[in-house]
């Protein structure tokens, strides 16, 4: 895929990728946005749970 990038370990494994931002920019404010409410998520309900 132009612009995209894999990291491969020594067993031929995708373990990270890097990703031309000039090219998919938006795409990635879209993942990281996904990732950011995820974790949020995750904190808040483990916050909620812990006090209650």
């Amino acid at each position: 895929m132009d612009g995209i990038q894999y990291l491969i370990n020594e067993n031929g494994e995708k373990k990270a990728v890097v990703i031309d931002l000039e090219k998919w920019g938006d795409l990635w404010l879209k993942i990281y946005s996904q990732i950011i409410n995820k974790n949020f998520c995750y904190v808040f309900l483990c916050w909620v749970t812990e006090t209650v």
